[in-house]
């Protein structure tokens, strides 16, 4: 039962960061903005982040005007909320590996 739950854990941290990664590349190609500097969308983030007991991603914009692309402007210029959307589907592939 140990092995099992040491090679379940490990699938699941792999599909976790796997799917880190995709939302931060889908959400950096996709933003809608215009950059002027380009930190907003350099900021973007998805990661997973591996406890004793559970296994959390977070994805999110680095800067702390994100919140006003997100909400701003009837979210004309949103990116996080999108992107989870997008790859909610893809979680599940990467968890399960299909």
């Amino acid at each position: 039962l140990d092995a099992w739950k040491t090679a379940t854990d490990a699938k699941m941290s792999s599909g976790m960061q796997k799917t880190g990664a995709e939302a931060q590349n889908h959400a950096k190609s996709t933003a809608p903005w215009t950059d002027r500097t380009a930190n907003a969308r350099t900021s973007i983030f998805g990661i997973a982040v591996t406890s004793t007991d559970k296994i959390t991603m977070y994805h999110g914009i680095g800067m702390n005007y994100g919140v006003f692309l997100e909400l701003a402007n009837q979210g004309k210029y949103r990116v996080v909320w999108p992107t989870m959307d997008f790859i909610r589907g893809r979680l599940f592939a990467n968890l399960t590996g299909k």
